[in-house]
């Protein structure tokens, strides 16, 4: 047995051997650190957009803040209910039935990422207006040269996001974390680069958005099929099974509806702000930031 199979062969059995305690706060700190690293995403581009572009492009990145909380939804339910799984049918002794969870979680990853993708871009302007996007308003403008590039970037952020917690089931916590933090301050160089140096505005935060999400998803795709993982990508040996699709949505749907609900109750703040006036909000166009104390 190589050195690589090995790790993988340790990193499952320290799961079933070690003390909970150990292993919770083995687990916890890296998820959580991956967590808030990946919500900074849209704070991070915010902060650069209002620095270096004006407060209506501020309310346009606004606008696509719920958008990006659904898809975050997506890759929970998908992602999340992939990890309950595949830490199951491991603890059963099952690999085989956790590899075939993995490869179905690849693929209903990139699946609802292209869904994404092509809805939004059809839609883009019907999506803006129910997230309170007002007519002929200049942060509209923002939001849709600000998502139209964005939604390129969907299936990437799918994949990075979801694959992370079935890494994270198999024992390497670690490994998630990293790909999180690489895409986190990948972002942040690039969101300045792209917009005090090169002066690309909004688009440039999009642009450093689904780079630095495509070299996450290069990283946690990578690890997935290489050997060191204890159970590993094999698309060649994919599938489909309606069963396996319908008990990772089971597992995940949890995770989904919370991230739904918060995502609705982004669109009902800013449609409410919307109609108040530009005034009211602080801001030009009749849009504001959610969370402004952030910036």
């Amino acid at each position: 047995m190589s050195v690589s199979e090995t790790s993988g062969s340790n990193a499952a059995v320290r799961i079933g051997t070690e003390p909970v305690g150990r292993l919770l706060l083995r687990f916890s700190l890296p998820a959580i650190t991956g967590m808030l690293v990946n919500a900074l995403y849209n704070v991070v581009d915010r902060i650069f957009v209002g620095r270096g572009v004006d407060e209506a492009a501020l309310g346009g990145l606004a606008l696509v803040m719920p958008i990006m909380v659904i898809s975050m939804a997506f890759s929970m339910l998908f992602g999340v209910g992939s990890a309950n799984m595949i830490s199951m049918r491991l603890g059963q002794g099952r690999k085989q039935d956790a590899q075939s969870t993995l490869n179905h979680c690849l693929v209903l990853l990139a699946g609802i990422g292209f869904v994404l993708m092509t809805v939004g871009l059809i839609f883009i302007d019907e999506i803006l207006s129910i997230m309170g996007a007002q007519q002929d308003s200049k942060s509209l403008e923002y939001a849709r040269s600000y998502f139209r590039i964005i939604l390129f970037g969907a299936v990437f952020a799918q994949i990075s996001f979801g694959l992370s917690h079935c890494t994270r089931a198999q024992g390497f916590p670690k490994i998630s974390m990293a790909a999180m933090l690489l895409g986190a301050i990948l972002n942040i160089i690039l969101d300045y680069i792209f917009i005090f140096i090169f002066h690309w505005g909004v688009e440039g935060a999009a642009w450093a958005t689904i780079i630095s999400q495509f070299c996450s998803c290069v990283w946690i795709f990578s690890f997935c099929m290489s050997k060191r993982a204890v159970v590993r990508l094999k698309i060649p040996e994919f599938k489909p099974s309606f069963k396996i699709v319908c008990e990772i949505m089971s597992f995940g749907s949890s995770q989904f509806i919370l991230q739904f609900l918060g995502s609705i109750v982004l669109v009902f703040f800013n449609n409410i702000m919307s109609r108040l006036g530009p005034q009211a909000l602080g801001v030009s166009n009749g849009v504001t930031l959610p969370f402004p104390d952030i910036i």
